[in-house]
């Protein structure tokens, strides 16, 4: 049998380096009441959103690291590199955004 490639629950892209870093970048920049990206109206799509929580995450380093720190930078933007934000994005809609009730 082939090892667990899930972290904490979460799959990232397969693999468990993956999955750890979309599990902590869940955790540390996104798990709170869906306030990063709660612009819309109604239910975003999944890339919709996933696209906002890659802008949010960028912005975020870009916040808190000057642009002359290339080497600290080149590892934050590998480890971003491996968070799958679509499965961040789909958790977030299903927790956040409520279904309607058919009639």
């Amino acid at each position: 049998m082939g090892e667990d490639q899930t972290y904490n629950g979460w799959s990232g892209h397969g693999t468990r380096i993956s999955a750890y870093a979309t599990w902590r970048v869940a955790l540390e920049l996104f798990d709170d009441d869906g306030a990063v990206c709660d612009s819309y109206d109604e239910e975003p799509t999944v890339e919709q959103l996933a696209d906002c929580l890659v802008e949010y995450a960028a912005e975020y380093v870009d916040s808190l690291l000057p642009p002359s720190n290339v080497i600290l930078r080149g590892w934050i933007d590998a480890f971003l590199g491996d968070v799958n934000y679509d499965e961040i994005a789909e958790g977030m809609i299903a927790t956040w955004w409520p279904k309607e009730e058919p009639e």
